[in-house]
């Protein structure tokens, strides 16, 4: 049996919000990447800050949700480390650094995949949404 003009406007129709949800999903994803990459950035300048900090210094520690606590880094040479899976471990701040470099570049280059795939999810959809039109005019 042949697909009427009306069948293949709702099966189009059905394509088209299913790419629309795929969109959403990306894009947020893309906005969850985004925030990383701004918490590694104040984790950086975190970082940097210590190593400027005199010997038993007070200084404010961050809990987390804009809160901070009073305190005095007894070691400033090293920072402890989520490696993951629950585990932290303690680390040199180079070494530190090299950890979030890592992260910050697997980061982008997700980014760069997601961005790909939403720029696909695009083109896909303005072919289909051009074929909806047709059926209207």
């Amino acid at each position: 049996m042949a697909k009427t003009k009306e069948d293949e406007a709702r099966e189009i129709l059905a394509k088209l919000r299913f790419i629309e949800g795929q969109m959403a999903t990306v894009q947020g994803q893309l906005s969850m990447l985004e925030r990383g990459l701004v918490e590694i950035g104040t984790t950086k300048m975190s970082l940097d800050s210590i190593k400027t900090l005199a010997k038993d210094s007070n200084s404010l520690l961050p809990l987390g949700s804009g809160m901070f606590a009073k305190g005095v880094l007894l070691k400033q040479d090293k920072v402890l480390v989520d490696v993951g899976a629950g585990t932290i471990v303690e680390k040199e701040l180079t070494e530190a650094e090299k950890i979030l470099e890592t992260r910050e570049k697997d980061i982008r280059t997700n980014m760069t995949n997601f961005q790909q795939l939403l720029a696909t999810f695009e083109k896909q959809y303005n072919e289909l949404a051009d074929r909806a039109r047709s059926f209207s005019g």
